[in-house]
């Protein structure tokens, strides 16, 4: 006789009061018992877990998940087991399809052809509610006596007797909610560490867990030490042809190498590099879309238009139809990569195609104004549509609701920033007559606005110029206790409204010392105050910096930053990046032919292959200095092969104070004219600068300077450079991303050398 669902809703806990009454009420109406082993409870949630009716053992911690959850299933006595965390649950809706679908497996199937898995959905859920990143998750299996977890970390369903798990794809029907990500991520410091310890004694006993290795290199990562991760990472790829890795594991190694690269550009020691990875994960033949999406993003980053082009292309058509257990992010992030797109056609010139992308990303999320601004720019161009806007018209009335003063004023910004003119007085038509009147006496009063009578001696000859000193003028106004609650509360309105970017931006915080810390759980904001207290004690040093800037490309990036540390103001931030390669714009130095280059932070040689990436062979001489051990032998090896260039395996810093042991001023070390001079050094610029005031008082070589380490070296590096020739003509470049102002270089040319 066939039995009736048994269904044993099972978990493990600790300290889980906030989630354990959801976690337990999902499936209440489903599963006839509820198992909760507690690993040292010191709050409340054995106690709700009771009360609800859960039975509740104890089971002490011995750093071993699998461990845990295999006591946790001995206590189950269904025919199916359901084992989610804490903060994960199921709908109300998608509960009662997985009791339909086990009940039809139940009483329609003999026991012995029935999967030993229902793999579902994994959906992540952001501080907002919203689902950022997809997966197939193993959480609903039989219960028999060979299927239990192994893996004392990242623990993994297996049969002990060696057969094959058999699946039931139930992800289109059966998503698991996972709530915890974002608290996740706050905690990743601490989380990554205690991962990292469990995992490397996992790889020293038994270095053959490919598994392992994937999961070392995640925490590895999340800590910060990417190029360890990378290692990991590639180690793991190797479990493939033994057949020791799964292909969750194996996919997702690969993946964080290509997402590496993207992010970490510096990591690649080769091109050949790349190749290595993508040949090793079935490249081009693999369906896998997340492999596609970061190697586009990664062609993006080194200006391959053509190639990320191709490759997006290949992503977006796979990912509907991919359906393979590991984690897809590009499912969580289709809005960027429709606006990466929108982007890339628009450097390869495909107006049709970046109106096509640009309509998807505003599909997903039409209140962004970068992308309609860009669509509107060529539709205006549309023969009629200056005059008329008539086409443009109909087109945002499929976007937008044209009747909603929200959606108006949106489009009407947008209009107004490319001169879409005619568009402009379509919206205002369209605008209830009360708000028409209010945005027209706002034009106005714009209009006639007039700067205070000091503008710290900014000449005001157009809009960025009046911005910066409508800002100067408000830090100046503003006391210094009153601008760190300014900050703070822009940062209180991404926890309401955009918690992932909350939640990373506190994580950067964490990870990177250079700035302060910052932590709002406990009051801590000692990033804020010291950016709040040099804005108030150099104002003036800022406002003479604006003045002493090239051009206006500068000082919009200069103003850029500003507005990113009181505001948070990431869209200006944004637009200020560089598209070439750090260090080398063109439109500054169009050539560097004879040059003799010092490169002070070789790092792995990534500078320097951007040199020659940017300019060709032509250069005279290349000195490299790098210290750190690991980045030596990289470093060795990408310049070793190169003619005319030299490694040394010094410490450059300033005469002024003691030196460390071994270390020298590059006045000392090289005695040759030099022509051009980079300095990366991680917060120590201005020593290894002062160490070059002979060379500067002589041969006068071009300075590029980071001048992102400490909120004062955006300033205080420029007033060096001048103290020791004023004739230096200044220039800002921006290389980083839209949240933290970093990467950001000030390149000095000698007045003779202008653009």
């Amino acid at each position: 006789m066939k039995k009736r669902l048994r269904l044993s809703q099972c978990m493990i806990v600790k300290n889980e009061e906030k989630n354990i009454r959801q976690a337990l009420g999902w499936a209440r109406g489903i599963a006839f018992e509820q198992i909760v082993v507690d690993t040292g409870s010191s709050d409340r949630t054995v106690e709700i877990a009771e009360e609800m009716g859960a039975k509740v053992y104890h089971f002490e911690w011995i750093d071993d998940f699998a461990a845990a959850k295999n006591y946790a299933i001995e206590q189950c006595s269904g025919d199916w087991i359901a084992f989610l965390d804490a903060d994960e649950y199921l709908t109300e809706k998608d509960a009662g399809r997985l009791k339909a679908l086990l009940d039809r497996i139940t009483l329609k199937m003999e026991r012995s052809r029935w999967p030993h898995i229902i793999r579902c959905a994994w959906v992540q859920l952001g501080g907002d509610g919203k689902p950022f990143a997809v997966s197939g998750q193993d959480r609903i299996f039989q219960n028999i006596p060979t299927l239990r977890y192994q893996g004392r970390i990242h623990e993994q369903v297996t049969l002990l007797d060696g057969k094959k798990l058999t699946y039931l794809d139930a992800q289109d029907k059966v998503s698991i909610l996972h709530t915890g990500y974002m608290e996740q991520v706050m905690k990743e410091k601490d989380k990554a560490t205690r991962n990292r310890v469990l995992l490397e004694k996992e790889v020293e006993e038994n270095p053959e867990n490919y598994n392992a290795w994937s999961y070392l290199g995640d925490a590895l990562s999340a800590e910060g030490k990417y190029r360890e991760s990378k290692e990991c990472f590639k180690k793991a790829l190797r479990g493939k042809v033994p057949g020791q890795i799964t292909g969750e594991r194996f996919w997702s190694a690969g993946k964080s190498l290509l997402r590496l690269f993207w992010i970490h550009p510096e990591l690649v020691d080769s091109e050949g590099e790349i190749q290595d990875v993508l040949e090793q994960i079935g490249y081009p033949d693999t369906e896998n879309p997340d492999i596609y999406y970061f190697l586009a993003l990664y062609c993006t980053k080194k200006g391959d238009y053509e190639r990320a082009y191709s490759e997006m292309g290949k992503a977006l058509t796979l990912v509907d139809h991919y359906r393979k257990a590991d984690t897809v992010y590009l499912r969580g992030d289709l809005e960027s990569a429709f606006r990466s797109m929108a982007a890339v056609c628009q450097k390869l010139g495909k107006k049709q195609e970046v109106v096509r992308y640009g309509v998807l990303a505003l599909r997903l999320n039409r209140y962004q104004e970068e992308v309609l601004t860009e669509i509107l720019s060529l539709l205006r161009d549309e023969p009629g549509e200056a005059k008329e806007a008539e086409g443009t018209w109909r087109f945002l009335g499929g976007l937008y609701d044209l009747a909603n003063t929200k959606d108006l004023l949106f489009c009407y910004k947008c209009a107004k920033r490319v001169g879409f003119i005619a568009l402009e007085e379509r919206v205002l038509e369209a605008l209830p007559e009360e708000e028409r009147k209010d945005l027209q006496r706002g034009i106005q009063e714009s209009a006639d606005l007039t700067l205070p009578g000091d503008t710290l001696g900014i000449v005001v000859r157009n809009q960025v110029d009046r911005t910066f000193v409508q800002w100067a003028v408000h830090i100046q106004d503003t006391a210094e206790e009153k601008l760190l609650e300014e900050m703070k509360d822009a940062l209180g309105q991404w926890k309401k409204g955009q918690y992932a970017n909350y939640a990373r931006y506190v994580e950067y915080f964490g990870k990177h010392p250079f700035w302060g810390s910052l932590k709002p759980e406990a009051e801590d904001y000692d990033t804020m105050a010291q950016r709040a207290h040099m804005l108030k004690s150099h104002l003036e040093d800022l406002a003479w910096l604006y003045r002493r800037l090239g051009d206006y490309t500068s000082r919009e990036i200069l103003l850029a930053v500003c507005r990113n540390w009181t505001d948070l103001d990431t869209e200006l931030l944004g637009k200020m990046k560089a598209g070439g390669q750090k260090y080398f714009d063109l439109d500054l130095v169009p050539s560097a032919k004879g040059e003799i280059f010092v490169d002070t932070g070789a790092a792995t040689g990534d500078t320097v292959l951007s040199l020659l990436h940017t300019y060709g062979m032509d250069y005279g001489k290349i000195y490299a200095y790098e210290t750190e051990e690991k980045k030596v032998i990289y470093l060795e090896r990408n310049i070793s092969q190169l003619p005319r260039a030299l490694f040394r395996n010094k410490k450059l810093g300033s005469t002024a104070g003691t030196m460390a042991e071994g270390a020298t001023t590059l006045d000392e070390d090289i005695r040759e004219p030099v022509t051009w001079i980079t300095i990366n050094a991680g917060g120590e610029e201005w020593d290894v600068l002062q160490g070059c005031r002979g060379h500067i008082a002589r041969n006068r070589p071009k300075l590029s300077v980071c001048v992102h380490y400490g909120y004062d070296a955006v300033w205080k590096i420029p007033r060096l450079i001048d103290s020791m020739d004023p004739s230096y003509k200044l220039y800002l470049r921006y290389y980083g991303g839209n949240m933290f102002p970093t990467e950001l270089v000030l390149t000095a040319l000698p007045g003779e050398v202008q653009p």
